[in-house]
């Protein structure tokens, strides 16, 4: 779709918009669309007027709508580009408060709610990051570990999903000094490359990081046994 298009599109889709009555069935899916036609001129020309919108029309659609939990996970994308638009701390946490809330009313099996998850990890990351709140990254690695157990191993985009994880629980790893973290992001990672075909996009980043991480394991081991020569060699340790 051209810039053009896009912006005919718009116009088509406000016209729509405005000829439905509010009670009508079709109305909150008319408004959900336009909004994310408006994120994606957004994203096009950076004008943030149309971001305005987006939000604006995806929060009009939010009420009443039977594919409720994708709006509000686009509402939820959309308060974060507001954020990192502006640099305010409130549209995270209307972003994290909406996109929550697409995952509570999204049962298990719904193909969707892995990709809620995942998403809600973000913005949790996100938070993380601007608020140094390791209970946030606590909350995203939650998450995360709940979209990768509702994915069977069969499905194509898991080894990205256990990377991402495995990732996520080195850094808490390397924050913290949890070893049983950095287990669990080997282990991770070993069943992300065991279920990756050779010309999977994400195997390559998998093996390297079966390559880097057991270095990490074997450094903080080493570390410990420092420490504690170190203690032994002072005095420390020993009753007097």
């Amino acid at each position: 779709m051209t810039l053009s298009d896009l912006h005919k599109a718009i116009t088509t889709q406000q016209q729509a918009v405005r000829l439905i009555p509010d009670g009508h069935h079709h109305k909150p899916e008319c408004l959900n669309d336009l909004g994310i036609s408006f994120l994606r001129r957004y994203g096009a020309l950076g004008d943030i007027v149309d971001l305005d919108e987006a939000i604006t029309f995806q929060q009009r659609a939010e009420a009443g709508h039977p594919h409720k939990p994708a709006n509000l996970n686009n509402l939820g994308i959309s308060f974060l580009r507001w954020s990192e638009r502006l640099g305010n701390i409130v549209d995270i946490n209307q972003a994290i408060a909406a996109q929550q809330e697409a995952v509570r009313l999204t049962p298990d099996g719904h193909p969707h709610k892995p990709i809620f998850l995942n998403n809600l990890a973000k913005l949790f990351r996100r938070r993380s990051e601007r608020l140094d709140d390791v209970a946030d990254f606590d909350e995203a690695i939650a998450a995360q570990q709940q979209a990768v157990s509702l994915i069977s191993d069969g499905y194509c985009n898991k080894t990205g999903y256990l990377h991402d994880l495995g990732f996520s629980l080195h850094r808490r790893f390397e924050d913290l000094g949890n070893i049983a973290d950095l287990d669990e992001a080997i282990a991770v990672q070993q069943k992300a490359a065991r279920l990756a075909s050779d010309g999977h996009t994400d195997k390559p980043a998998c093996l390297n990081s079966l390559a880097v991480f057991p270095f990490r394991r074997f450094d903080h081991a080493s570390d410990i046994a420092r420490s504690q020569r170190c203690d032994q060699g002072s005095g420390r340790g020993y009753p007097p």
